[in-house]
């Protein structure tokens, strides 16, 4: 502990504010506002009513009010505070006693090493990410994912009209009515043997005799009755 700049003695009552911007102990009284720069110790046996704020404080006498410091607060074996206390770091000794709240205000700091900043308790949303001691670097939102294509449409489908169906049923009922010959083409027939000349030369008697007059017609049926007989008996 450094040697105080401002020393309050056993027989000595301050009733008002003090304000300094170096340490002070009081080993008296003080009923009012002691605000310090330095280290605060109230010694045993020393009372201070009223709030007490200073870098350290020590109490090892009585103190009826809050006090807080941005560092230790230190309550000795024969120390009472009777308040709410806000500190980085408490100790209490074995017979000291604290009757109020309690809030720890230590500081939260960034690894040393390289890692991403882990921001304090209370922000909800973090906008930046950072590596200690680099720029704050701004998130960029990621690209919107390309639309997906549009279904290509299925063209309508025509229903026949009533005209078009009843002649596809008058269609079918004539296809189930047809015979059978005309459905099924007959097989084509051998072609015929060629006939004798004898049997030729008379088929061409014949057509000429049928298409000369009748007296020439009898006259040439007679001829060809003899030619016959004749060729018979030959």
């Amino acid at each position: 502990m450094t040697e105080p700049k401002n020393y309050i003695t056993e027989d000595t009552t301050i009733r008002g504010d003090l304000t300094t911007g170096s340490s002070v102990t009081v080993a008296g009284v003080l009923e009012g506002t002691l605000t310090a720069g330095g280290e605060v110790q109230v010694l045993p046996d020393a009372v201070v009513k009223g709030d007490i704020s200073g870098s350290d404080v020590l109490v090892g006498g009585r103190v009826e009010g809050s006090v807080t410091t941005p560092g230790r607060l230190i309550i000795g074996a024969s120390g009472e505070v009777v308040g709410d206390v806000t500190m980085r770091q408490l100790y209490i000794e074995e017979g000291g006693t604290l009757d109020g709240r309690c809030t720890m205000t230590a500081k939260r700091k960034a690894p040393s090493g390289p890692g991403i900043y882990i921001p304090p308790p209370g922000v909800v949303d973090p906008k930046y990410v950072q590596t200690p001691g680099a720029a704050p670097v701004e998130a960029r939102p990621q690209p919107a994912p390309p639309p997906a294509p549009a279904p290509t449409p299925t063209p309508p489908r025509h229903k026949p009209s009533a005209e078009l169906r009843r002649r596809l049923h008058a269609k079918s009922i004539n296809s189930a009515a047809k015979p059978a010959d005309e459905a099924t083409p007959a097989p084509a027939r051998p072609p015929a043997a060629p006939e004798a000349p004898e049997t030729a030369e008379l088929r061409r008697r014949a057509i000429r005799r049928d298409a000369a007059p009748p007296a020439r017609r009898a006259r040439g049926r007679g001829a060809e009755l003899a030619g016959v007989s004749a060729s018979g008996r030959a």
